[in-house]
């Protein structure tokens, strides 16, 4: 890698970096980047709905609209953190060597032509939650272990099969907030603002 390809990659993850605000539409580059060849190459697996499970993921998460564009909240108080709202028992999961191992090689081979030292599961959780591509990716790699060795995997390819593998699988039913109900409500809400 050039060094010029090195400061580029660095002035763009000081940029990434901090709490706050993102715009959906920005985000969602961010999801359709996380999952092409260039970072993990998860598309290519083919699973109908993943990628909209993810943008899904994000608005129920940490959705909002501000004069009339939505926005995510990049929450960085409490245990659970981000746009996603990742806990640190699901960036412990993606740090057993046996969860979604060729993805995760395959991030690393990208990830370290751009300059990652390192691997996955050597990555410092801070540092997830810290960029907004690194939290992504985190998401992403997540619910595909989720899909394929926890959820069995079901069909994401309706709203039907997207909230409830949320409800069941990547969220908490401890309240209302947790329902598919509440995944398809909040969705519905910010249609007319796509």
């Amino acid at each position: 890698m050039s060094l010029r390809s090195l400061i580029r990659e660095n002035i763009f993850l000081l940029l990434e970096a901090a709490e706050g605000f993102y715009s959906n539409s920005d985000l969602n580059g961010k999801i359709e980047d996380a999952l092409g060849s260039d970072y993990t190459n998860i598309n290519s697996l083919n699973i109908s709905g993943f990628e909209l499970l993810i943008k899904e993921i994000a608005i129920v998460e940490s959705g909002y609209v501000s004069s009339g564009q939505i926005m995510n909240d990049n929450e960085m108080s409490g245990k659970i953190k981000g746009v996603f709202q990742l806990s640190p028992i699901a960036l412990e999961d993606l740090r057993r060597d046996n969860v979604v191992p060729s993805t995760k090689k395959y991030w690393y081979k990208k990830a370290s032509a751009r300059g990652t030292k390192l691997e996955w599961k050597k990555q410092p959780y801070d540092d997830i939650y810290k960029y907004i591509r690194m939290q992504t990716v985190a998401a992403c790699l997540y619910c595909l272990y989720l899909y394929y060795e926890v959820a069995g995997k079901p069909d994401l390819s309706s709203i039907d099969g997207r909230s409830s593998f949320w409800s069941d699988y990547y969220n908490s039913k401890s309240d209302e907030k947790g329902t598919a109900s509440y995944y398809k409500k909040k969705i519905k809400e910010f249609e007319s603002y796509k």
